[in-house]
């Protein structure tokens, strides 16, 4: 009898002891696919993780059932990503089988009690230390300052800037007259306005790139003084403000970026305004609407945004029916300032293209980038399932190179798609199209869990946030830091540039943090530096906005939305794809702790 009444009594115990084992049983299980085989009743990493847990489950305040309901799908979510992500790292493949949901559960209740904390402690904490009267422009010079010499130092350690391959083909294709709209037209030009500018003046297209890209440092070194600010101002905090200055400043890989010649580091910059003066709009739309300048200026953006890299285009259209839909007033001016600068790019790949004529490049083998992988994966491990008709079509689709013999390269390429997309004969598959998503169903439907897989790998450095660097499934390091081989590129105009370090101590701490991956040992910096954990916490920042019910940060929300739908579509995952949502690190942490005061 006293055994039922312990056990009753106690019950809550009980349960939150079964809770900890079983979440314990999960995590060990998610261990075990990196580390191999570990004993799970004679371990002291499972006896730790149980106690943790149990004490987690017995600390933890009790949420309000909106936020209990978050926590919940949250936690869900991000055991799928830890146990399917780990899965495909280490495996290349989801593991089909009951086991994979039951680990996912118990991963679920093993990180459900951290969740919670989270929750309560942002509930709890307020930031504000800074006092009112502080002067934001005094605060602006000193951020921009800081940030601007440590830039500036790794710009002589990198002199003259990274020289990115895409930078050296553009300039190859505007000296020779031969353009194309593979790449951003409106950035070549300027780019290689400076490379002609040093050679003009100082006999060196070296001198040329270095000012170049000391003008970008300095466009970027504004935007990240810019960002500082205003999470400085929405959390009136001196930790923000000192750790975004450290952030821009210091952190290897965003350093780097600023002084690299692809397009992608002005895009994100750009990007980053963007995203700055839609929240400044949703949170204080009165004061926006007020100053004429920030309508202006936000459609001027989007142009630049679309100028500098095509997808700008689509991260704008998921943003139009949030904007209109959730931000009613002056709606129909706001329609004006996010569709002119659509239409105006629209003119400019259109007629003004003719006129300087570029040669149209056709989009349809990028979009094709996933479609490319999955047939690739069904043609090399499930060809017994297609029939001879389904490859002797797909010999015709893919003809180029080495054809077919390109898809069984697959094993090799499997996080990358430049392999496969390349063997697509464009002009067939345009005149075919209607016959190529036909073959592309009817070999899905004969081997979906193929299809999700090469779908998941292809995307993985994305979500995963335990993504391993350099990826030998993809043959290319994380952040691009050598010089580009002009070798390869069949063009008699191409710009050959070497580095001189003025700063080779400096470089070779660069070089080694960059492509010998010792980020990966330091566990706060791995965090920061992998793009994954940008993922995961831009799905908890959509889902706090929408437990607060602050919905009109929905808006800003929305791009990022776009951004992540052409990522996950995109032929490889890699840094500098994914730079626009790392550069808004500091805003994503002033709306964690963003109160709805408006």
């Amino acid at each position: 009898m006293k055994v039922k009444e312990v056990l009753v009594k106690d019950r809550l115990l009980w349960g939150q002891v079964f809770l900890s084992a079983v979440g314990t049983w999960g995590l060990l299980q998610v261990l075990e696919i990196g580390l191999g085989e570990i004993s799970i009743a004679n371990t002291l990493v499972g006896t730790l993780i149980f106690g943790v847990l149990l004490f987690a489950y017995r600390r933890g305040k009790t949420l309000k059932k909106r936020e209990n309901v978050f926590a919940w799908i949250f936690t869900l979510i991000l055991a799928i990503i830890v146990v399917i992500g780990g899965q495909l790292e280490f495996t290349s493949g989801v593991v089909w089988n009951l086991m994979t949901p039951l680990k996912i559960i118990c991963v679920t209740f093993a990180l459900y009690p951290i969740t919670r904390i989270v929750l309560t402690c942002l509930a709890r904490v307020t930031l504000k230390n800074i006092q009112d009267d502080i002067s934001m422009r005094k605060l602006s010079w000193i951020a921009f300052a800081v940030i601007l010499v440590g830039g500036f130092l790794v710009w002589l350690a990198l002199w003259p800037g990274i020289y990115g391959w895409d930078s050296a083909a553009l300039v190859a294709q505007i000296k020779s007259g031969d353009l194309t709209s593979h790449w951003s037209l409106f950035l070549g030009v300027i780019f290689a306005w400076f490379l002609d500018l040093g050679n003009n003046l100082f006999g060196s297209y070296q001198v040329g790139m270095a000012i170049a890209m000391l003008m970008q440092l300095l466009v970027m070194t504004y935007i990240a003084t810019r960002i500082t600010i205003f999470a400085t101002k929405q959390t009136k905090n001196w930790y923000i403000y000192m750790l975004s200055i450290l952030f821009f400043g210091f952190f290897p890989f965003y350093t780097a970026m600023t002084v690299y010649s692809t397009q992608d580091t002005l895009f994100a910059g750009v990007f980053a305004l963007i995203i700055v003066n839609l929240v400044e709009l949703a949170t204080n739309r009165a004061r926006w609407w007020e100053q004429k300048s920030r309508p202006v200026s936000l459609a001027i953006l989007i142009l630049l945004l679309c100028l500098i890299r095509n997808n700008g285009m689509y991260c704008i259209l998921i943003l139009i029916p949030f904007a209109l839909i959730i931000c009613k007033e002056h709606r129909w001016t706001l329609a004006l300032i996010l569709v002119a600068p659509l239409v105006a790019y629209q003119v400019y790949t259109g007629p003004i293209y003719s006129l300087m004529r570029v040669n149209e490049s056709s989009g349809l083998r990028e979009m094709l980038s996933v479609p490319s992988q999955q047939l690739a994966r069904a043609y090399t491990y499930q060809s017994s399932q297609l029939s001879q008709d389904e490859v002797e079509e797909l010999g015709k689709f893919y003809s180029n190179s080495d054809g077919l013999n390109n898809l069984l390269d697959y094993p090799i390429f499997m996080t990358k798609a430049d392999r496969a997309k390349n063997a697509l004969n464009i002009t067939y598959t345009s005149e075919h199209l209607a016959e190529y998503v036909k073959l592309w169903g009817s070999i899905g439907i004969k081997t979906p869990r193929t299809y999700t897989d090469a779908f998941l790998l292809s995307s993985l450095g994305v979500w995963y946030p335990n993504k391993n660097f350099t990826d030998e499934r993809s043959k290319l390091g994380y952040l691009e830091f050598g010089m580009a081989d002009t070798t390869v590129i069949k063009n008699n105009e191409v710009i050959t540039i070497e580095r001189d370090s003025k700063f080779p101590l400096y470089r070779d701490m660069l070089e080694k943090i960059t492509e010998e991956n010792t980020w990966r040992a330091a566990p706060i910096v791995s965090t920061i530096t992998t793009v994954g954990s940008y993922f995961v916490l831009w799905i908890f920042i959509v889902g706090i906005i929408i437990v607060r019910k602050d919905w009109r940060l929905l808006v800003p929300m929305a791009p990022v939305l776009g951004l992540y739908i052409t990522l996950f579509l995109a032929p490889v995952a890699i840094f500098r794809y994914c730079f626009p949502v790392v550069i808004l690190l500091p805003v994503w942490v002033s709306l964690l702790f963003k109160r709805k005061r408006y």
